[in-house]
């Protein structure tokens, strides 16, 4: 598997885990919509922030 395809399974995978795991806290489809987005973010900020740092460590090997 490439790792643009990789990359674009993250995406619609993390959204929809944070989505059910969401819908499993609250019932109020606002609170929902706006704690999947924040986790969402959350979740990809630090997937991104983990790769800058591996690629950084291995960027001088």
């Amino acid at each position: 598997m490439s790792s643009l395809s990789m990359f674009l399974h993250f995406i619609p995978v993390s959204l929809v885990i944070t989505l059910v795991y969401n819908c499993s806290r609250y019932e109020n489809k606002a609170i929902i919509l706006r704690n999947t987005g924040r986790s969402f973010l959350y979740l990809v900020g630090f997937m991104s922030l983990m790769f800058g740092i591996l690629w950084g460590c291995s960027y001088s090997l």
